[in-house]
Order: C-alpha cells, then structure tokens, then sequence
C-alpha cells in the first residue's frame, strides 16, 4: 500500500501522475524478484490518509512529522519490513544539505518569489 502525504493547502490536486507511474513500475518490479505480496494484484493508493495542513514555509517538518504518525498507525506493518532508521536518517541529511543549508537546493529563500 501506498500512502500519500500531502498538506499543502491546495483547492484542486491530481495524483494521478505520480500512481501511474507506480503503477507501470509494479510489472517489472515483481518481474525481477520485487519483494510483494502474491495475495494482491496491484498497489493499493491510500490518497485520504488524514494530515493536517501547513502554514508557512515548514513544508519539511510536516513531512517528517506525518511519516512518523503513519509509521506509528501502521501496527500491521513488522519493523524488519523496512530500516526506518536507515530512513529518517537519509530525510535528515536531506533536510541538513538540501532545505536548511543557505546554498541548498530547496531552500525556502530560493521561493520567495
């Protein structure tokens, strides 16, 4: 199952670009070995899951935060499934190099219009 985190307040937004896309990647995925469930068919898109939405430039904060809510409402989900260390730790290099740093990628003075 995929779950989609999305708290920008935006009046009209599509998925359906990115679930496409995941959706023509599952195929070959499982074709080479794709660690899966044999029950299921596809991949499941959870497009409601329940976040609330941001004010102001703390985009990367409410991502952290939402994905350690859903990691804590998923009980069926078994902790050797995926390194969620492994996981926060690449999000906050991400966030130390590329949004915090002045000279990174995304940082938020480079969108002040």
């Amino acid at each position: 199952m995929v779950y989609y985190l999305n708290s920008v307040i935006s009046p009209i937004y599509t998925w359906v670009p990115i679930t496409e896309a995941l959706d023509r990647a599952w195929e070959p995925y499982v074709t080479k070995g794709g660690k899966h469930d044999a029950k299921r068919t596809g991949i499941t898109h959870k497009l409601d899951f329940p976040i609330a939405q941001q004010t102001g430039l703390m985009c990367g904060f409410h991502v952290c935060h939402h994905m350690s809510n859903l990691s804590q409402q998923l009980a069926s989900v078994k902790s050797t499934t995926f390194d969620a260390s492994k996981i926060r730790g690449e999000i906050a290099a991400f966030l130390l190099t590329d949004v915090i740093n002045p000279k990174g990628q995304f940082h938020a003075s480079k969108y002040k219009g």
